[in-house]
């Protein structure tokens, strides 16, 4: 069992507190006729402590018409709660420290950030 559990669900922030680089990542977006994004990111992050581990996420991404209309750094100002932007990770790694992460379903609940985005990640229970 991972220390980070919690009563009632738990966040992932260890293991994200843990990554210290991106050591790959590749990422496509597309774009529908009715302005929802759909997300297909795959990484290998690396973990302080040397551990690697590879996520694949497929996601979604709501923005307004308003949103579209914005540049880049403007659309960080904006509060997430009005917009939608949501990811389903999956984890898989050889790690016995981070192992747990192979067995979990996980969402995602992103947010648009001055370095691009950022996400708080919670295990379904």
């Amino acid at each position: 069992q991972s220390p980070d559990r919690l009563r009632n669900g738990w966040k992932l922030r260890r293991a994200a507190r843990q990554r210290t680089s991106l050591t790959r990542w590749w990422d496509w977006l597309s774009v529908k006729p009715d302005g929802s994004i759909t997300l297909d990111v795959r990484a290998v992050l690396e973990t302080d402590d040397g551990e690697l581990i590879y996520t694949f996420y497929p996601g979604r991404m709501i923005l307004t018409p308003e949103m579209f209309a914005m540049d880049r750094s403007e659309r960080t100002e904006v509060d997430p709660a009005n917009y939608y932007f949501r990811t389903l990770p999956t984890y898989e790694t050889g790690s016995e420290k981070y192992g747990w992460l192979n067995n979990i379903v996980a969402v995602g609940v992103g947010r648009i950030t001055e370095k691009g985005v950022g996400f708080s990640v919670y295990e379904v229970k």
